[in-house]
């Protein structure tokens, strides 16, 4: 008569399969994170660029290359120059920020309607030495720009494919530029639909959208930044936290009962750091105009 094993050492084995199994399992997500990280990395490009002709094709090049998502500080008497670029950009659905710099009021009749054609959200300021264009979060172009009126705009600028650079930009565009400006127009209607790869650029969407109650769904791709695992989030945006003096920028996400904090590149302290926002704003509740043009 064959004797049935001990139950304590089958118990053991189980517990031994078991293990393996969730350190397996562990180990391909952390795999599959690892090669995710990898496919969006590229080998970072520098190119220095020379004469102003060849600088204003570069801008046009980066802006005509945007899918999602521009910003752009830019002095006011290059306006005309790049607005058919924006508004082509904005037909394909890209989201337009825009700081237009040497600019004294009152603003003239010819620069409003010049912004309000390029731009998704536009602001002004009296003063500004750069030139600075970041698409997707991920090209750029940086241009020092003259003070000789006589002179060309710029004789030397670089152009810039690396998301650490586009993510130092960015900081500069929104802690800087944009605090710094006077806002001017935006453009905030039920039924926009946009994907952001930086987390400044929607939460500014964001805080336009909810001065008139709109209802904003939102699809977040991205990492948790406890396990480093890939996640997809559907839901309700409730709000933004920001406190610029302890760095913390954040989206508020109701997955349906269920809140995360959305952070954007190197987030730490949030619940997600997210690589891709797709927010869709739908019915108006308030009573608000759609288009807003500050006077």
């Amino acid at each position: 008569m064959v004797k049935e094993p001990d139950t304590s050492l089958l118990k053991i084995v189980e517990k031994k399969v078991e293990s393996l199994l969730n350190r397996s399992k562990r180990l391909s997500e952390l795999i599959k994170a690892s090669l995710i990280a990898g496919i969006e990395y590229s080998e970072p490009v520098y190119t220095m660029i020379h004469g102003w002709n060849n600088i204003l094709e570069m801008i046009k090049f980066v802006i005509s290359s945007a899918k999602y998502e521009l910003i752009a500080f830019i002095p006011v008497n290059l306006l005309d120059k790049l607005l058919y670029s924006f508004e082509e950009a904005r037909r394909r659905g890209v989201f337009v920020s825009i700081v237009v710099s040497n600019v004294f009021p009152p603003l003239t009749k010819h620069i409003r309607e010049g912004i309000q054609e390029a731009a998704t959200i536009a602001g002004a300021r009296t003063h500004g030495t750069r030139l600075i264009i970041v698409a997707d979060s991920k090209s750029s172009v940086l241009v020092p720009l003259t003070m000789n009126p006589r002179a060309a705009m710029a004789l030397h600028g670089s152009y810039i494919e690396d998301p650490e650079i586009a993510f130092i930009l960015t900081s500069y565009y929104y802690n800087r530029v944009v605090t710094s400006s006077i806002e001017i127009y935006h453009r905030v209607e039920p039924g926009d639909h946009y994907v952001f790869k930086n987390l400044q650029s929607a939460m500014e969407y964001i805080e336009r959208a909810r001065r008139y109650k709109y209802e904003l769904e939102a699809i977040v791709k991205g990492l948790s930044t406890f396990t480093g695992v890939p996640v997809e989030l559907h839901g309700q945006i409730l709000g933004t936290i920001v406190k610029p003096h302890k760095g913390i920028y954040s989206i508020v996400l109701d997955t349906g009962g269920v809140i995360y904090t959305i952070g954007g590149y190197r987030a730490f302290i949030e619940d997600i750091t997210a690589r891709r926002i797709e927010i869709k704003t739908l019915d108006i509740i308030g009573e608000q105009p759609l288009n807003h043009v500050i006077p």
